[in-house]
This record gives C-alpha cells, sequence and structure tokens, in this order.
C-alpha cells in the first residue's frame, strides 16, 4: 500500500498477499501525518492471476444507482508510468475504484 499527498508522491507503506478475494481492512504500520481540509492519495498494487484485478463501483439500475464519481478521484495505472483518471474511459464515466481510506482523529 502507497500513500502521499499526490500520486507523484507516494510513499510504501506496506505490503503482503491476501488469500481471500473480497473486501479486507488493512492497517498501516506506521502513522501518516495528514493535514486538515488537504487532499491526499492511498493507493493499491493489484495482483490477481485469472481474474479481472479492478473492483469498481458504478450505477447499476435496481442495484446501486446512487453510486457516483467525478474527475479527480479515481486513477488507474494498467502496466505503464501515466496515471489515468477512470471517468476518461468509455462506459466508466460513473465509477470508482473500490478503495476506501479511514481516518482517526
Amino acid at each position: 500500500m502507497y500513500a502521499g499527498p499526490s500520486l507523484r508522491s507516494l510513499t510504501r507503506y506496506t505490503s503482503g498477499t491476501l488469500a481471500l478475494p473480497g473486501y479486507h481492512t488493512v492497517d498501516l504500520p506506521s502513522a501518516m501525518s495528514l493535514q486538515r481540509n488537504h487532499r491526499f492519495v492511498v493507493a493499491v498494487r493489484l495482483t490477481t492471476p485469472g481474474a479481472k484485478p479492478m473492483p469498481l463501483e458504478k450505477p447499476l439500475r435496481g442495484y446501486s444507482t446512487k453510486a457516483s464519481a467525478s474527475p479527480g478521484q479515481s486513477f488507474i495505472r494498467p502496466g505503464s508510468a501515466r496515471w489515468w483518471d477512470l471517468t476518461g474511459y468509455q462506459g466508466l464515466s460513473e465509477a470508482n475504484v473500490c478503495l476506501k481510506a479511514y481516518t482517526a482523529k
């Protein structure tokens, strides 16, 4: 897991392997200093042999109609050095990557 003030300033905090797919909570081994009302980035590198590696949330009638996304929220880097805003991909303009960060005061 990587975190930092921007996509260009990421620090590696931890790494590991998850035995099962699904939603997981991963604690940072050390605290990350955050400033109130400032944005920060959390990034993970996923390797999922034999499966699509990117869980997404997007509006789906009758299931998740309130899901939404805005430019600048979710980025992907599919095997290249460049980050791509997920909302720029055809069919994913309302999608977000399923990755959340929890903070504590």
